[in-house]
């Protein structure tokens, strides 16, 4: 294809294609192939309790029965593969260490329960939960691990655990759109 138009649609293999899905591929391929561009098909199985290579499978049969056909992505490849989450974490992994020794990363000693209490008390106050880790820690760590949440000004950025869990993290007080 040669139009700057990319285009994916990202199912999460938990259960078979529902309507909203189905949906949502037949605009994102309609409009891809209007405009002359790429549609993409990633597999969003960041799940792991409950993805199944079975609804993988179910979701690429109602894929291809609704006449829906995918530039890249499972079964055709792609330069931008590999096309499902799961099979990405290495290359997540490398990103984040860049950011890591970049110093453009640093952990988060935030508890579940701490977080869990945080995300409480703003659904309470109807406020949005506004993330994780809002200040630099000092550089003396423990272990295990904790997870990296990425450096950046008054913005949202990706948070990746050492499982490679991915949420929002904060650095300002508040979070304003931009």
């Amino acid at each position: 294809m040669s139009s700057d138009v990319r285009v994916r649609f990202a199912p999460s293999p938990t259960g078979k294609l529902h309507i909203g899905g189905a949906r949502t591929a037949i605009y994102n391929w309609a409009f891809a192939r209007a405009n002359g561009g790429t549609f993409i098909l990633r597999i969003d199985d960041t799940d792991p309790t409950r993805s199944t290579d079975e609804n993988t499978q179910i979701i690429l049969r109602a894929m291809r029965w609704l006449g829906l056909d995918w530039d890249e992505g499972p079964e055709v490849g792609g330069e931008h593969g590999p096309y499902a989450q799961t099979e990405r974490l290495d290359l997540y992994r490398a990103a984040a260490q860049k950011l890591w020794d970049e110093g453009r990363a640093y952990p988060c000693f935030c508890t579940p329960e701490k977080l869990a209490e945080d995300r409480a008390a703003a659904q309470a106050r109807k406020d949005p939960f506004q993330g994780y880790q809002r200040t630099r820690p000092s550089p003396r760590f423990g272990a295990p691990p904790p997870p990296a949440a990425i450096s950046t000004p008054q913005r949202l950025a990706p948070v990746l655990t050492p499982a490679s869990r991915m949420s929002c993290a904060s650095r300002s007080p508040r979070i304003a759109a931009t």
